[in-house]
């Protein structure tokens, strides 16, 4: 709007007051400095803290510049040490829409970690890429009988976006 550079301008004064240094970003970018929010989260997820780490990957993910860069750092997330930041970073790649093989390669070991969050998102990241391939609807199949009930939910809703209504999947389905 018109506003956005004065709003801009207020912010940037008060920058030091604003904790998170993630949520100035996201204002940033929303506010005309997409690419310098861009520069600057992409710095934040090699922070020390995860929890910056994971909010910084949920920045790029809601500010949806699927750059080379973003995706490649994104990617290195996904074997981060905190289960939080995996998932978060499955998560931010679903939003970008990203569906190269090399990202739907990347998040199919996710479907196999050992906290429940990062296998529900990296199944959500996989319905949003529309990989319905043979091997991607087979992993996802395979958690159907997950101990933890959020992710059965996620995968049976990621079977449903992907649309494959074959015998296999519809029968699974009908188990649970």
């Amino acid at each position: 709007t018109e506003f956005n550079d004065d709003a801009l301008r207020l912010l940037k004064k008060h920058q030091e007051s604003i904790d998170d240094k993630v949520r100035f970003q996201e204002y940033r970018g929303a506010l005309g400095e997409e690419q310098e929010a861009i520069e600057r989260l992409l710095l934040l997820l090699k922070d020390s803290d995860g929890f910056v780490r994971g909010s910084a990957a949920d920045a790029l993910g809601r500010l949806g510049n699927a750059s080379d860069d973003v995706v490649q750092q994104l990617l290195l997330l996904l074997k981060d040490s905190d289960w939080v930041v995996r998932g978060r970073a499955a998560n931010a790649l679903g939003k970008l829409a990203n569906a190269s093989d090399d990202v739907v390669q990347q998040l199919l070991p996710l479907l196999k970690d050992s906290d429940y969050f990062v296998r529900e998102r990296a199944a959500d990241a996989l319905s949003k890429l529309g990989n319905a391939s043979d091997y991607v609807v087979q992993q996802l199949l395979l958690l159907l009988k997950d101990s933890d009930y959020f992710v059965r939910r996620r995968i049976a809703q990621a079977l449903g976006k992907l649309g494959n209504a074959s015998d296999d999947v519809v029968q699974q389905l009908l188990l649970l």
